[in-house]
């Protein structure tokens, strides 16, 4: 219902960082899709997957979970202290 309530149009306003990962083989939301996508955020970053669809999380889990790790990772030193960094 995004373009019902004008979300897409409001996706710049987003100021926390939005990762938007896709698989290379997606069929519903193609890599040039989410790569423009991932630029309409204030903070949008873009990863693909190779050899991945839609169901990317499931067929590669260890994938997804190497990107979680690098957006925590990211965020936490991006918020810490600066005599901690």
């Amino acid at each position: 219902m995004a373009t019902a309530h004008g979300a897409w149009d409001r996706l710049g306003e987003i100021r926390c960082p939005v990762t938007v990962v896709v698989g290379t083989d997606s069929g519903s939301h193609p890599p040039a899709f989410a790569e423009a996508l991932a630029a309409q955020f204030g903070v949008g970053h873009f990863v693909s997957i190779p050899d991945g669809t839609h169901f990317v999380p499931m067929e590669q889990p260890e994938a997804i979970a190497e990107v979680i790790r690098g957006v925590i990772g990211d965020v936490g030193h991006r918020m810490a202290p600066s005599g901690d960094r």
